[in-house]
């Protein structure tokens, strides 16, 4: 057996948090490309500009504890049908 043991797998945990942090990134990033849309556009989307803003302001970590949360309510509506 050798000194070191490393497993083919990570750990689910960081698996889950690595996905959380991604689709953070992603949804700051495509915030990020609405905010280059007129207001009649946004209008559209039923978004506005302050509401635009002050999403594409919030800090990262809170994104992706925001998705944290979302992605185990997903888990918990599953397990419980």
């Amino acid at each position: 057996m050798p000194d070191v043991y490393l497993p083919a797998m990570w750990p689910l945990e960081l698996q889950y948090s690595l996905q959380d942090w991604y689709r953070a990134w992603c949804l700051r990033r495509l915030y990020r490309q609405l905010s280059t849309l007129d207001d009649r556009q946004l209008a559209a989307r039923d978004l506005t500009r302050p509401q635009l803003i002050a999403k594409t302001e919030r800090p990262l970590r809170v994104m992706a504890a925001q998705q944290r949360l979302a992605r185990q309510k997903r888990c918990a509506a599953s397990a419980g049908r």
